[in-house]
């Protein structure tokens, strides 16, 4: 995984993350073909970004959207890019590969890129969107969710 960590160094400022393994001929085209079908997104603030009607909320909001925007039928191979105002911030190269990751901190480490998991309980998956803006709190076994 190549990651640009000086946003200047790539594509006039916008951080670029790589998430391939490797590029192929194929990976190339479908990358030519998706050109026309880039998906707009806009930060807000530094835990919001909304694109096409959904907006995500945390502290890797663009990779949350990737993985909304996947749930609500937009194609996993379309790539997405982040504005902040007219700034382009970050490219993720498709929705899938963006779903597929989060930022892991703490350790003494500093934050960076690992596989996302879909959290779960022994009961089920939890009963409250954690990414909600409009929950009213609340209890979830030991857990104390804040509105």
């Amino acid at each position: 995984m190549h990651i640009y960590a000086n946003p200047a160094e790539a594509n006039g400022g916008a951080a670029k993350v790589d998430c391939s393994a490797k590029n192929t001929s194929a990976d190339s085209a479908r990358q030519n073909r998706n050109q026309a079908a880039i998906i707009r997104a806009e930060l807000v603030g530094s835990d919001t970004c909304t694109a096409e009607g959904h907006t995500a909320r945390g502290a890797a909001p663009i990779l949350s959207l990737c993985r909304k925007l996947i749930e609500a039928g937009v194609d996993p191979d379309r790539p997405l890019h982040a504005y902040r105002s007219d700034m382009l911030a970050l490219i993720v190269y498709t929705l899938g590969a963006g779903a597929r990751l989060t930022v892991a901190e703490g350790d003494r480490k500093p934050p960076h890129f690992r596989q996302w998991k879909a959290w779960h309980s022994v009961e089920g998956p939890p009963t409250v969107d954690f990414n909600a803006s409009d929950h009213a709190g609340g209890w979830i076994g030991s857990l104390r969710v804040s509105p």
